[in-house]
């Protein structure tokens, strides 16, 4: 595979290497993708000016995953200038197949149909909190404000660091540490109504029907937001 932009290769993270073992497994990318209305930004041309500059401003929003020769996984492949996609759809099912396909070349789509925009990218880039970020920051370019100046580390900066420390002793020895604790468990925990199914590790969920009201009245007899009632009964059961 080439590419336009010339880039720098970087090995992964512990958790992009995971990511992208699930994406080999399920045999499709995976997506990060946020859906936001396309009043946030304005028209086209806007939508694509504010993704440039984000990708100017975020090394994640740069990279790719490429297949490097004797590496297991493939490895962060950082492009210098920064590329976005616009594309147009007819619904949201279109709007993820046609950011499905294009990925792999382009790592910031954004597809748009009536009054929404779909925002892709590779589930290995954004997780939820970076999709959160990238929302306020769209949000306020939108504004016409002007965005603070980036300082902090980059994801490559991160997985470095990471992989810098797997080969210290402090490293190693905290490895070592975890793996005797997890290995008293025979199989990973399941969450509540959780089934497991086939050998692709997919999950199927159940559904359990309980009325906002039912919440409101627990969490008022307990003295607690009803949020945290809703979340001692997920945890409950």
């Amino acid at each position: 595979m080439t590419y336009s932009t010339p880039a720098e290769i970087f090995q992964t993270s512990a958790q992009q290497a995971a990511l992208l073992r699930a994406e080999r497994n399920a045999g499709r990318p995976l997506l990060a993708t946020l859906l936001l209305p396309a009043s946030v930004v304005g028209d086209d041309a806007q939508w694509h000016a504010a993704l440039l500059q984000l990708a100017e401003r975020h090394e994640i929003l740069r990279t790719r995953y490429t297949q490097v020769p004797g590496l297991q996984l493939p490895a962060q492949a950082i492009s210098a200038q920064a590329e976005v996609r616009l594309m147009h759809a007819a619904d949201l099912e279109q709007a993820r197949e046609l950011a499905r396909a294009v990925l792999a070349e382009t790592p910031l789509v954004a597809v748009r149909w009536a009054e929404q925009v779909l925002l892709a990218a590779p589930l290995a880039s954004l997780d939820r909190t970076s999709l959160r970020l990238l929302a306020d920051e769209l949000a306020a370019l939108g504004q016409g404000q002007t965005l603070p100046e980036f300082d902090a580390l980059q994801y490559a900066d991160y997985a470095a660091w990471q992989e810098e420390l797997a080969e210290q002793q402090l490293g190693q020895e905290g490895l070592a540490h975890w793996r005797g604790l997890l290995a008293q468990f025979t199989q990973a925990p399941q969450l509540p109504f959780e089934r497991r199914v086939g050998l692709g590790g997919e999950r199927e969920s159940s559904r359990l029907e309980l009325p906002l009201a039912t919440v409101a009245g627990l969490a008022a007899q307990l003295g607690l937001p009803a949020q945290v009632a809703l979340g001692g009964l997920w945890a409950g059961f």
